[in-house]
């Protein structure tokens, strides 16, 4: 049972290598992993080592794959070659750096807190081979226009948005702001509380958090991977 586990583990790596081109250390960064957790496993395993549950969860998070468990194992026969999906579509907007972020979004906005400017209605569409998505419509992409997230994300860096799957605490997300103008604001922040009045949000560079009551908030979208654009 451990080899089979140790299998599809080590195929779910090799996918995701022969997808983006990148190297295994890059893809542990990109999943907050360490790089030996990976290199333990690919290109040759060690004996009696796999990965956890948790590990191929936050694998998976950030490279979205077809599912592993329906495929059959193929231990004895690895020359079988990689057939990739094929890649996505969506739509990908470009945010803007706000000068004066409080008057722009209408409220208080702590010092080092970024907001950004937004065109929701005019996006371009760009084709992402790390990606395979058979519904664009749920998902679209934007580029992280400051360094406020880092080390989470970097600015220049591409991050695909949900508009279906809920908002998590403690997770990365994409919010909207009501404003009376007209004005489209965003931010990208973690979600660190939610309650019937306000969220709380925090970026991670400066560890500054912001409140936005509930009726300032247009809409709020988990992030569900990222990647730079080696397009």
């Amino acid at each position: 049972m451990q080899d089979v586990e140790q299998e599809k583990a080590r195929e779910l790596i090799g996918r995701i290598v022969s997808a983006t081109g990148w190297s295994v250390t890059e893809i542990a960064r990109k999943a907050g992993l360490s790089p030996s957790t990976l290199t333990r496993i690919y290109p040759q395993p060690t004996v009696n080592y796999t990965l956890s549950t948790r590990t191929l969860a936050k694998i998976r998070a950030v490279f979205p794959t077809p599912d592993l468990d329906d495929v059959a194992p193929r231990v004895a026969d690895m020359r079988q070659p990689f057939i990739a999906q094929p890649s996505a579509t969506i739509s990908v907007f470009a945010l803007g750096m706000l000068a004066d972020a409080s008057a722009d979004a209408q409220m208080t906005v702590p010092a080092d807190f970024e907001f950004y400017a937004a065109n929701l209605e005019d996006s371009k569409t760009q084709q992402i081979p790390q990606l395979a998505v058979m519904d664009k419509e749920r998902f679209f992409a934007a580029y992280m226009p400051g360094d406020a997230m880092e080390p989470r994300f970097r600015a220049g860096e591409m991050v695909l948005i949900d508009k279906v799957r809920p908002a998590a605490i403690g997770g990365d997300v994409f919010v909207a702001l009501n404003t009376n103008d007209g004005k489209q604001v965003v931010t990208v922040a973690k979600l660190i509380e939610r309650d019937r009045n306000q969220i709380t949000l925090l970026q991670h560079r400066y560890d500054v958090e912001m409140h936005i009551h509930r009726s300032q908030v247009e809409n709020i979208y988990p992030i569900v991977a990222l990647f730079e654009d080696r397009f």
